[in-house]
């Protein structure tokens, strides 16, 4: 997938025990979930390129757009 300017950034810095103390995520369970989380991820990205899972491709759509302005238009009336 590509790298894309995103209007927003997600930083899960302050979740870790090093910012907030004792209650925070260890970095050493950060990382083991992590690496479980790996098989998954895969998993998506094979799916993702065949087409597996229709639903994720929907926020590459475009043909959309027209039907969404209409709808954004009614509400803001």
């Amino acid at each position: 997938m590509a790298d894309t300017d995103l209007p927003y950034r997600q930083s899960l810095d302050n979740c870790f025990a090093a910012a907030i103390g004792e209650n925070g995520l260890s970095r050493e369970s950060y990382d083991k979930a992590l690496a479980r989380a790996e098989g998954a991820l895969d998993w998506l990205r094979k799916a993702h390129e065949t087409g597996e899972l229709p639903l994720l491709r929907v926020p590459a759509r475009r043909d959309d757009f027209a039907r969404i302005e209409e709808v954004a238009e009614k509400l803001l009336d």
